[in-house]
């Protein structure tokens, strides 16, 4: 019978070092949306202190169900606009193969792609004639 690996598919993620890299604080108190009140361990000068143990657990449903898309040959489409991020997203994403975004994202790419895919087509056209 042929030797067969069998995948990890647990997650090492660590609250303290979540802490030490300050995942646990939040926004200003005015600015909570009030999904967000279950995962609050409390309040520090103003800042909402986020449940990290509770973060964990969400974070491990993610990546589990991310887990599962890879398991599926799904394409997964990472995206990371902000500066802090995107040379992680894109070093993550070309490890993986993956598609990635990490310029401006237009809203309405998905949900009203259809407009989109003919403005596009227009702004092509545009060029050709200059």
């Amino acid at each position: 019978m042929p030797e067969t690996k069998e995948k990890k598919l647990g997650f090492d993620i660590n609250t303290e070092e979540m802490a030490q890299a300050g995942l646990h604080f939040g926004h200003k108190i005015s600015k909570i949306h009030p999904k967000m009140i279950p995962y609050l361990a409390g309040v520090r000068n103003t800042i909402h202190i986020i449940d990290l143990e509770k973060i964990k657990e969400k974070l491990e449903e993610a990546l589990k169900f991310i887990q599962q898309l890879v398991l599926d040959n799904k394409i997964l489409l990472i995206i990371g606009t902000k500066v802090q991020v995107k040379s992680l997203v894109e070093a993550f994403a070309q490890e993986l193969a993956l598609p990635y975004v990490t310029e401006r994202w237009l809203g309405g790419t998905f949900t009203n792609f259809e407009i989109m895919k003919k403005r596009i087509a227009y702004f092509k056209e545009l060029e050709k004639k200059k």
